[in-house]
């Protein structure tokens, strides 16, 4: 494909989806040594298994292009929530901490559960917890370089990533969820390490 026509190389994909509508996954595979493409940003590598492949596997799901939503998490989605982190292979605690968070309206946390949805299915959620003691944070990274704000003024009005869990199908989604975590609460939001 020509270079100018690159970034219009997911159309073709995208009426493939239309034209074989019984198809829910395009698959690509290339060789290790052919130089990155840039239709393949709107692909997943999937990492292949130790000493059987010689190719490189990328693939898209059919909704992958639709619109995500991301939205605070309610008690109604508890089930929901559940068969996801069962089917994503989460541990018990991460249920626990959600089922805890939205069933516990006086938590500190009840208001800071969301949920990520492709097509009306939830495909991550994440769990954001308030910025209490930030000594521990600060006394290993040099956070200053990039907040604004003292010790003290980081305590209760950040947050910060207790759980972060995404359908690796749709991680290339994770920035704009974020994006949309962050402006959403009325507090700044911390992103540390997910779990």
């Amino acid at each position: 494909m020509e270079d100018g026509l690159a970034n219009m190389a997911y159309e073709l994909v995208k009426a493939a989806y239309l034209i074989l509508p019984e198809y829910e996954y395009c698959i690509l595979t290339v060789t290790p040594a052919i130089q990155e493409h840039a239709l393949w940003k709107y692909f997943t590598l999937v990492p292949p298994k130790p000493n059987l492949s010689p190719c490189v596997l990328y693939i898209s799901n059919r909704f992958s292009e639709s619109g995500t939503v991301v939205r605070k998490a309610t008690e109604t989605d508890i089930l929901d929530i559940s068969s996801f982190l069962k089917f994503s292979r989460a541990s018990m605690q991460t249920y626990n901490d959600f089922e805890h968070c939205l069933k516990d309206s006086d938590n500190i946390l009840a208001k800071k559960s969301f949920v990520i949805e492709i097509s009306g299915q939830i495909v991550g959620v994440a769990l954001l917890g308030q910025c209490l003691n930030s000594r521990q944070v600060v006394d290993q990274f040099d956070v200053a370089k990039f907040i604004n704000s003292s010790r003290e003024e980081m305590d209760g009005k950040y947050l910060y990533l207790l759980t972060f869990v995404i359908n690796p199908l749709f991680e290339s989604q994770s920035r704009f969820v974020f994006r949309v975590i962050s402006k959403t609460n009325l507090l700044e939001t911390y992103a540390a390490s997910p779990s």
